[in-house]
């Protein structure tokens, strides 16, 4: 015979086999079956039950907009939640595009091209709770080299005064900006601020 723990008086049923019908939260727990022998011997073992329940996607996001260099590879990055696991899919289906759904279900692509790739991308998912879907932009940069718009100026200073020297670059992806002095690396004791 089978019980619960619990509630041993309450009979659930009798057999190698306990059947319970559209199960509900409150029937997790730990279930004893019973036998005895022909001399009244009694030998009992427990098995668990857990229930969850159904849960509806979710999704998030790290940006609502993803920005990437031409013919460059790129990602847009997504967390999906949900129970039973969601149906993901990703649109538009580009035609001939080198694309991956990850484990994760975020979207990568090999070779980013701005003709064929900027614009928005919507990923939604479905399980038997409901529906969630989310809108993220691409936005694809065209490569353009490093080029310093405004040179440091000359700067005449007396002793143990501050003195500030701006170099202005611009480029994509964003160029990395480097002092040293014409006669080696900047001192130590001088700082470089990075501003944006």
């Amino acid at each position: 015979q089978w019980t619960k723990v619990g509630d041993p008086d309450t009979i659930l049923g009798t057999g190698d086999v306990l059947t319970l019908a559209n199960v509900v939260r409150d029937d997790s727990g730990s279930y004893v079956c019973t036998v005895k022998d022909s001399r009244g011997q009694r030998n009992e073992d427990i098995g668990r039950l857990s229930v969850i329940g159904v849960v509806c996607p979710f999704i998030k996001t790290d940006a609502m907009t993803v920005t990437a260099v031409d013919g460059e590879p790129a990602k847009i990055r997504v967390s999906i939640t949900g129970y039973p696991k969601p149906n993901v899919t990703w649109v538009p289906v580009l035609d001939g595009v080198d694309r991956e759904v990850l484990n994760d279900y975020s979207l990568r692509f090999a070779n980013v091209k701005h003709s064929v790739h900027n614009g928005r991308f919507t990923v939604t998912a479905t399980n038997r709770c409901g529906r969630s879907s989310r809108r993220i932009r691409l936005r694809i940069f065209n490569r353009k080299a490093a080029e310093i718009t405004g040179a440091p100026l000359s700067k005449g200073n007396i002793i143990d005064a501050d003195v500030e020297l701006e170099c202005n670059a611009t480029g994509r992806p964003v160029p990395s900006v480097e002092w040293r002095r014409s006669d080696g690396e900047l001192p130590s004791h001088h700082n470089v601020v990075t501003k944006t």
